[in-house]
Protein backbone atom coordinates (compact mmCIF):
# COMPACT_ATOMS: atom_id res chain seq x y z
CA UNK A 1 0.00 0.00 0.00
CA UNK A 2 2.69 2.29 0.69
CA UNK A 3 4.18 1.88 -3.01
CA UNK A 4 1.09 3.33 -4.24
CA UNK A 5 0.98 6.16 -2.13
CA UNK A 6 4.92 7.13 -2.57
CA UNK A 7 4.08 6.43 -6.37
CA UNK A 8 1.35 9.07 -6.51
CA UNK A 9 3.83 11.51 -4.92
CA UNK A 10 6.81 11.04 -6.88
CA UNK A 11 8.33 13.14 -8.96
CA UNK A 12 8.80 11.37 -11.61
CA UNK A 13 12.53 10.04 -10.58
CA UNK A 14 11.76 6.47 -9.97
CA UNK A 15 12.81 6.08 -6.97
CA UNK A 16 9.78 4.31 -5.58
CA UNK A 17 7.55 2.08 -7.82
CA UNK A 18 5.27 -0.98 -7.08
CA UNK A 19 6.82 -3.80 -7.52
CA UNK A 20 3.87 -6.34 -7.47
CA UNK A 21 1.70 -6.81 -10.17
CA UNK A 22 -1.51 -5.52 -7.72
CA UNK A 23 0.54 -2.60 -6.87
CA UNK A 24 0.90 -1.92 -10.70
CA UNK A 25 -2.75 -2.27 -11.19
CA UNK A 26 -3.76 0.06 -8.36
CA UNK A 27 -1.18 2.55 -9.99
CA UNK A 28 -2.86 2.35 -13.11
CA UNK A 29 -6.84 2.70 -11.64
CA UNK A 30 -5.19 5.57 -9.68
CA UNK A 31 -3.48 7.31 -12.73
CA UNK A 32 -7.24 6.85 -14.61
CA UNK A 33 -8.66 8.05 -11.61
CA UNK A 34 -6.68 11.06 -11.39
CA UNK A 35 -7.56 12.27 -15.18
CA UNK A 36 -11.12 11.75 -15.12
CA UNK A 37 -11.27 13.84 -12.18
CA UNK A 38 -9.24 16.61 -13.27
CA UNK A 39 -11.03 16.23 -16.99
CA UNK A 40 -14.13 16.54 -14.05
CA UNK A 41 -12.74 19.95 -12.88
CA UNK A 42 -11.72 21.34 -16.17
CA UNK A 43 -15.62 20.98 -17.78
CA UNK A 44 -17.13 22.01 -14.70
CA UNK A 45 -14.68 25.22 -14.65
CA UNK A 46 -15.48 26.09 -18.36
CA UNK A 47 -18.91 25.47 -18.28
CA UNK A 48 -19.24 27.50 -14.75
CA UNK A 49 -17.45 30.62 -16.98
CA UNK A 50 -18.69 30.56 -20.37
CA UNK A 51 -21.09 32.90 -21.46
CA UNK A 52 -24.53 32.59 -21.65
CA UNK A 53 -26.34 33.60 -24.93
CA UNK A 54 -27.50 37.16 -24.02
CA UNK A 55 -24.61 37.71 -22.69
CA UNK A 56 -22.15 36.64 -25.78
CA UNK A 57 -24.69 38.90 -27.63
CA UNK A 58 -23.96 42.22 -25.38
CA UNK A 59 -20.15 41.05 -25.64
CA UNK A 60 -20.03 41.25 -29.06
CA UNK A 61 -22.01 44.39 -29.23
CA UNK A 62 -19.91 46.42 -26.28
CA UNK A 63 -16.84 44.99 -28.27
CA UNK A 64 -17.74 46.68 -31.82
CA UNK A 65 -18.91 49.90 -29.79
CA UNK A 66 -15.55 49.78 -28.45
CA UNK A 67 -13.73 49.07 -31.93
CA UNK A 68 -15.91 51.89 -33.57
CA UNK A 69 -14.79 54.47 -30.75
CA UNK A 70 -11.22 53.54 -31.47
CA UNK A 71 -11.48 53.27 -35.37
CA UNK A 72 -13.05 57.00 -35.29
CA UNK A 73 -10.39 58.61 -32.65
CA UNK A 74 -7.38 57.32 -35.03
CA UNK A 75 -9.38 59.01 -37.50
CA UNK A 76 -9.85 62.12 -35.69
CA UNK A 77 -5.85 61.63 -35.33
CA UNK A 78 -5.01 61.00 -38.86
CA UNK A 79 -7.10 64.60 -40.20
Amino acid sequence: MWNVIITLTTVGYGDYYPKTNFGRFIGIITAFWGVFFVSLFVVALTNTLDLEESEQRAFILLRRLFTRKILRENACKMI
